[in-house]
């Protein structure tokens, strides 16, 4: 049997009011704000979901009240849909009128009535999304005011003194025995370094911070003397534990410079062995003291994840240490053993060839014993480049 045409009206009418949304096309809208958070409910406090860069056009789906639901694509490139405030979007298409949400309703009226108080809220200009605006290097979404950050790398350590009385001490033996060394006392300058930081927000492109690190660098050498049956084995070291204030700038997206003023807590030590037919002697010091050093570095930042990214950096560091004091202690083949406190001290030793040679020891009294000469306290430098990477887990 035909329908009648009104009858065909009649239960479209039915299904569209059943279905609500059934025939609803889908319509353009675009970010109008530098950044819009899409939320997995039609709530400020609900969770985000994705942070979408301004100008993007998204596909919206429908609208609840001052909420637009949007389809997207998430991290694992599959299609997703949440919910975007009406502050930060900008209809491009035509979209439905506004639904009255379940809060109009509310306060025991009817759908079809308008209270004064309603229409008070409803003259009101709607409240936009508090969206913070995020960082230049790759923010996290809702925020990344404290900044925990990690690395390990390399840098290379002048050493001061303590490199100087290594080789001065190999030349001393070498002039005494009016021999040259078959190979050179090594002196120690690389050094691996480990660090931690933690860094808050003054405001999203700046960054204060505070940490520490540690690096050592060691080297080992043996000098054989040819036609003296004489060798020198030496071992140098050098350690620090610079604990920081910084400031970190970002100037660019994801680019960075940073500084820093440094403590020093400082060692260094120092191994001296020396053999010889039937016969050896070493002297094996210790010493520690603090200062004060600065650190200027660049780097560049890659996201990861919402809260973390990866990061290098490359810079200088400035830091001379001095006012050392430790020990030494003196054994050798004949039972001798002694122990002796004081001040790393740095002079110059004359050979019998009459040359002088720069030498370091950790001395109880100031040396004064003839053929020395430039007396003065070491000092210990722990300036040179340094290369840097880790990562950054924000919160």
């Amino acid at each position: 049997m035909k329908k009648k045409p009104w009858v065909a009206a009649l239960i479209a009418v039915a299904l569209g009011a059943l279905i609500p949304g059934l025939s609803a096309q889908p319509y353009q809208v675009r970010v109008t704000a530098e950044h819009a958070n899409i939320r997995e409910k039609p709530d400020i406090g609900s969770a985000v979901l994705r942070q979408i860069p301004g100008g993007m056009i998204l596909e919206a789906v429908s609208r609840e009240g001052e909420w637009f639901l949007v389809r997207f694509t998430n991290e694992n490139g599959a299609e997703a849909q949440g919910y975007v405030h009406e502050s930060l979007l900008l209809v491009i298409g035509g979209a439905p009128e506004k639904k009255e949400t379940r809060t109009e309703r509310a306060g025991g009226t009817e759908p079809g009535e308008s209270p004064p108080i309603r229409k008070e809220a409803r003259s009101r200009r709607p409240a936009k999304e508090p969206e913070r605006k995020p960082s230049a290097a790759g923010a996290r979404p809702g925020g990344d005011r404290l900044v925990i950050s990690v690395s390990t790398g390399g840098s290379y350590v002048s050493g001061g003194d303590i490199n100087a009385g290594t080789r001065g001490l190999a030349d001393y033996f070498g002039a005494v025995l009016s021999l040259s060394g078959q190979d050179t006392a090594a002196p120690a300058h690389l050094a691996y370094v480990l660090g931690i930081e933690a860094a808050i927000a003054l405001n999203p492109r700046l960054y204060i911070g505070a940490g520490v690190e540690y690096f050592k660098a060691q080297n080992e050498s043996l000098v054989r003397y040819p036609g003296a049956d004489f060798s020198l084995r030496t071992r140098p070291r050098l350690s620090a534990l610079p604990i920081h204030a910084s400031l970190r700038f970002y100037p660019l997206d994801h680019f960075y410079v940073q500084g820093k003023i440094q403590y020093y807590l400082a060692g260094c030590g120092y191994y001296y062995h020396c053999e010889k037919v039937r016969f050896w002697e070493e002297w094996q010091g210790e010493a520690e003291g603090d200062g004060i050093g600065v650190e200027l570095g660049i780097g560049a930042e890659w996201d990861l994840s919402a809260n973390t990214a990866f990061f290098g950096e490359a810079g200088f560091r400035s830091a001379r240490v001095g006012h050392f004091s430790g020990t030494d202690e003196y054994l050798s083949t004949e039972g001798a053993n002694s122990t002796e406190r004081g001040t790393l001290y740095c002079y110059r030793g004359k050979a019998s060839a009459g040359e002088s040679y720069p030498l370091v020891f950790v001395r109880e009294k100031k040396p004064s014993e003839a053929g020395v000469s430039d007396v003065r306290k070491a000092e210990i430098d722990y300036s040179g480049p340094f290369l840097k990477f880790g990562l950054r887990v924000k919160f």
